[in-house]
């Protein structure tokens, strides 16, 4: 579809997300789009772009919600450089802090990428739940169970495993990764190369701080009962309390 800016009755810029009359003729489509709005609504702006308003029966379907100002961490990274010190330690903070929250209202996100991840004011912000489902959903009822991103998308997503908050955590290893280095973990190639690779752990974090690696390297672990929860890693990155 296509994305536009605009003001809400209050003079406030919101973005508007609007479906393709080709894609909005499909039943299947409009499906798809009427789940995104829904989790969109559940995940309550937590670290996430604020659903305002949203019509999934209209002639052309359309979403409304917060305008994220900010470019997202792979144009940022490229304009700027990698993120370093306190910077680089706040965004894996806030990545984690914003699965957590996804998590603990049952959603499974499934494309989190560089992409999907927009460097804002008050922090990074995780939008496009285009193929976000509950947790826990079986890959025999579950329509986007093969879209992903690849070198993005976890190993156990090749298995056919049923939706689960660790592929996520896997795509947040990546995101540290190439928040620190200005790399993917798993390079550059086509979809069969990279898929070869994440299921072979084949990834690359040289670079990654040495406080950061080890958080990093368990999220990307080929065995999902290996990685640590989000819950963990916000744990693991919030700063010791001052006396």
């Amino acid at each position: 579809g296509a994305v536009f800016g605009a003001l809400d009755g209050q003079g406030v810029c919101v973005a508007v997300k609007t479906v393709h009359a080709d894609f909005a003729g499909r039943p299947r489509f409009r499906e798809a789009f009427a789940r995104e709005v829904e989790m969109l609504g559940r995940a309550d702006g937590i670290s996430t772009a604020r659903l305002h308003a949203a019509d999934t029966e209209a002639t052309v379907p359309w979403l409304a919600f917060d305008y994220v100002a900010g470019r997202d961490l792979r144009r940022h990274v490229r304009a700027f450089g990698p993120l370093e010190n306190d910077m680089l330690r706040t965004f894996a903070l806030g990545t984690a802090e914003g699965l957590a929250a996804l998590h603990a209202a049952g959603i499974a996100h499934r494309d989190i990428k560089p992409g999907n991840v927009i460097l804002s004011p008050g922090g990074p912000k995780i939008v496009d739940f285009g193929i976000a489902v509950d947790i826990g959903t079986d890959r025999t009822t579950d329509a986007s169970a093969s879209y992903g991103t690849p070198g993005w998308s976890a190993p156990e997503r090749y298995t056919g495993v049923s939706a689960d908050p660790a592929a996520d955590v896997f795509a947040w290893g990546g995101l540290v990764t190439l928040a620190a280095t200005r790399r993917a973990p798993f390079g550059t190639g086509d979809a069969g190369e990279l898929a070869r690779r994440v299921r072979q752990g084949e990834y690359d974090v040289t670079g990654v701080p040495e406080e950061l690696r080890g958080l990093v390297e368990a999220a990307l672990s080929v065995d999902p009962l290996l990685s640590p929860t989000s819950e963990e890693l916000v744990r693991a990155l919030l700063p010791e309390a001052e006396p």
